[in-house]
């Protein structure tokens, strides 16, 4: 179709939309031929002026460019004016270079859209080292120090405090790494993980009873069963990374629910939060970004981009909104198990 986007004097419709092969623009949009059009045929409805302007000829020519189609230049004369053939050769030529500036003006929005983009990649990668510096720093600094206060003790009650310091931040230091390595591999390897059916419930009621453990308390709404075909690590990854956020960023209480609709079951881990802005929806499975840009929240901004891919390998969804009565709620869409999936003996986890 051709849209109006440049126009200069009175009496064109600026919100004009032509479908190819409609209308003089239309056809020589389709046919890619300049054409001279006769005062007999210059009329409004050909020509996509208003019903009251008066036309005396009119030249239209396609603005070619390699050959690509990059639209339509049409000129319009006054009434008793009429064009001849070299009045269209002329608009012919200077045709050309009209298409070749709006090709070259197109190649440099893209060029600067891309370098946009680098810079922007760039600006998160340094961001993402520096957070990554910040997290390892403060279990490495912990570890180290209890590790020389347990030197100095002879108390065995201090030991052990000591050593369940360094227990809990090597594990934490572990956590790191693997979610670090989950989205190196995530980028590297196309190949998807071993599909199956399980049970969606069971699964969620073992990752809120770890959860419990670690100190993230969920309430849970479940149904009896709901089978769903996916990977259980990947679901459990996912589950995790999204109760974490859900802790980190929102407001207790966190809720886990489930859904089952039709062909899809849904997971929903909904929070009391501040929720996520609009235009930040998008953006917040990115790589390397985080909403508290100023680092005060502790994480690296690989969390929810693990989540989109671990979702996207199994061929469900990932999207989040306002949550009802305020806070975020992310919501997983998976696909549901068939009839005999359901009848069947699952995975168990």
């Amino acid at each position: 179709s051709l849209r109006v986007v440049a126009v200069r004097g009175e009496g064109i419709d600026r919100e004009l939309r032509l479908r190819l092969g409609q209308a003089i623009p239309g056809r020589v949009a389709q046919t890619r031929e300049p054409l001279l059009v006769p005062p007999t045929l210059a009329t409004s409805d050909a020509c996509g002026t208003a019903p009251d302007f008066e036309i005396g000829s009119a030249m239209c020519v396609p603005l070619v460019n390699r050959g690509q189609l990059l639209g339509v230049l049409t000129i319009l004369a006054a009434t008793g004016v009429e064009f001849e053939d070299e009045d269209l050769d002329i608009l012919s030529l200077f045709a050309e270079s009209v298409a070749a500036a709006i090709a070259k003006a197109g190649l440099y929005e893209a060029e600067r859209a891309n370098v946009a983009k680098l810079l922007e990649s760039d600006r998160m990668k340094s961001q993402f080292v520096a957070s990554v510096s910040h997290e390892l720093r403060t279990p490495i600094t912990s570890i180290r120090g209890a590790v020389a206060a347990s030197r100095r003790t002879d108390v065995p009650e201090q030991r052990e405090e000591l050593l369940d310091v360094v227990d809990r931040q090597s594990g934490r230091l572990q956590a790191m790494v693997e979610e670090m390595l989950v989205a190196a591999r995530m980028q590297e390897e196309a190949s998807r993980p071993t599909m199956g059916s399980i049970d969606l419930c069971e699964l969620v009621r073992v990752t809120a009873m770890d959860s419990e453990l670690a100190n993230r308390p969920v309430s849970l709404e479940l149904p009896e069963r709901a089978v769903v075909r996916a990977e259980p690590e990947a679901v459990r990854r996912i589950l995790t990374n999204l109760i974490e956020n859900a802790h980190k960023y929102g407001v207790a209480p966190v809720r886990v629910a489930v859904q089952v609709a039709d062909e899809q079951v849904v997971i929903s881990v909904i929070d009391r939060g501040p929720g996520i802005a609009p235009d930040q929806r998008e953006r917040i499975f990115e790589r390397f970004y985080r909403v508290d840009p100023n680092g005060t929240k502790p994480g690296m901004g690989l969390g929810l981009s693990i989540v989109r891919g671990l979702v996207e390998s199994c061929g469900g969804t990932v999207w989040v909104e306002d949550a009802p009565g305020g806070g975020a709620a992310f919501r997983v869409s998976l696909r549901a198990g068939t009839t005999a999936d359901q009848r069947a003996e699952v995975v168990h986890v």
